[in-house]
């Protein structure tokens, strides 16, 4: 006790979680709990790790932390939420090096090539025409000894057709009126967007094309002349080119003339040296602005929560959906009557799936399409109680399962919110499967998060009542 009330004594009033002694220079022998200690800890030291403790609730700035972002796009009326998870500054991505090549067409490209077509066909009238062009021997055997690049010949072609578009164009041919065929000047900008690929031919060799769309249509009546000016531009091979009758469909077709949406990345695309695609500055959607970057709290929860509602709410409308896909890419192009009636049905559940669910969810991120589906979606998310909602592609759920923007998920309520969340996600797919005692015991061997949560409930750790 005398010790004790000596050191008492001697000891200066500081924080009780960093006691130090006035003098650094002060022999500290007798305050360490450790004897002979490598680092002595000195009053500087203990104040730099006061400054860098986090404020509650917060997460520091470029600190590796969780996030909940919206955003949103003008031109498509489109709001998406979704997760975020920021790494340390050291965590970086590798460096590209080496020769650029790819083999195939990748999710991002495909997926701004769909942009694009959607955003063209929203505010500038959609992609209207559509070309395959072809090299001939002389240029594929350059291609194919690096002399040239796919991406060189198109763009010098694209280059002489966009000053064909703001320059106007004519033949010597004539109209019944004596008038040469062609076309005067054009405003605004030449909107275009291509895709390459080089998959074998029937010889097993590299056989080069390109794929474009372009929103320049002409009359019937200079279609001719206009299809072999273009020919005549392109100048080292065949330059197939159709009109579309949907603009609105021009991303589709251009997705499956290259087999990705049948195909993926399993299909034949060939090796590209240089750009796989490209497309105008004015063709090109613009982003999504971020409105809101919030605490991640239960976001993520409920995100998946909404897509597996969906998914088990309207499976089998999208099931029939992808069946009549795959049913459609393999009828034979001469079998007009029948790729007409699968066609015709393919677009009616499209159409009808567009109308009853106007989201578009994954287990990170949720894409809202139109401020009223918007509205039901933040008002459920934030919603503190027991909420049913009042359309059907959103789940009901409990009292305290909502997103508070503000706060930061401790790990024991967190973990509470996802047992909850699971169970009522059991309880779903036992009333739809209809399920036995028997089976919801044979779940506890194939679906690991319900296996805990029939444990925990015959533990008697959980009271969320029965299905």
């Amino acid at each position: 006790m005398r010790c004790m009330s000596e050191r008492a004594d001697q000891a200066p009033a500081h924080d009780a979680g960093f006691f130090m002694p006035d003098d650094p220079a002060q022999p500290v022998e007798g305050y360490r709990l450790v004897k002979g200690a490598k680092c002595p800890t000195t009053r500087k030291r203990a104040e730099r790790r006061e400054c860098l403790a986090p404020e509650p609730g917060k997460t520091p700035q470029g600190q590796p932390g969780a996030w909940g972002i919206i955003e949103y796009r003008a031109w498509a009326q489109e709001w998406r939420i979704r997760t975020q998870v920021e790494t340390t500054a050291g965590t970086l991505p590798p460096d590209n090096t080496g020769t650029r090549e790819t083999d195939h067409l990748t999710m991002r490209a495909a997926k701004i090539i769909a942009e694009s077509c959607q955003f063209v066909a929203t505010c500038k009238g959609g992609y209207r025409t559509f070309f395959t062009l072809t090299f001939d021997d002389d240029r594929r055997a350059a291609i194919a000894a690096g002399e040239t690049t796919v991406q060189r010949e198109v763009s010098r072609f694209m280059d002489g057709l966009s000053r064909m578009w703001s320059r106007g164009w004519k033949t010597r041919e004539k109209t019944p009126a004596g008038k040469p065929i062609g076309e005067a000047p054009r405003s605004g900008d030449l909107l275009y967007l291509w895709v390459a690929e080089c998959p074998k031919n029937e010889d097993g060799e590299d056989n080069p094309h390109v794929h474009v769309l372009v929103n320049w249509r002409v009359k019937y009546a200079m279609f001719q002349a206009w299809a072999a000016r273009i020919e005549a531009l392109w100048g080292q091979g065949f330059a197939h080119i159709e009109k579309l009758r949907d603009a609105n469909a021009a991303g589709g077709y251009m997705l499956k003339a290259l087999g990705y949406m049948t195909k993926g990345k399993e299909g034949d695309q060939g090796k590209i040296r240089g750009n796989r695609y490209n497309l105008s500055r004015a063709a090109r959607a613009p982003g999504w602005v971020c409105i809101e970057r919030r605490q991640l709290h239960a976001l993520g929860v409920l995100i998946a929560d909404i897509d597996q509602h969906i998914t088990e709410t309207y499976g089998e409308q999208y099931q029939e959906r992808k069946r009549l896909a795959n049913t459609l890419a393999t009828i034979p192009k001469k079998k007009t009557g029948m790729r007409r009636a699968v066609g015709r049905r393919l677009e009616q559940v499209r159409r009808d799936l567009a109308d009853a669910v106007p989201v578009v969810a994954s287990k990170y991120q949720i894409l809202i399409k139109g401020h009223a589906a918007y509205r039901e979606v933040r008002e459920w998310l934030s919603a503190s109680w027991h909420t049913r909602p009042r359309v059907a592609w959103l789940p009901e759920k409990g009292p305290g399962e909502n997103w508070d923007a503000s706060q930061r998920s401790e790990s024991q309520w967190y973990a509470e919110q996802k047992r909850r969340i699971w169970w009522r996600r059991a309880c779903r797919v036992a009333a739809r499967m209809r399920w036995t005692d028997a089976e919801w015991e044979a779940s506890r061997d194939t679906v690991e998060q319900w296996a805990s949560l029939l444990t925990a409930r015959d533990d008697g750790e959980l009271n969320y009542g029965h299905c």
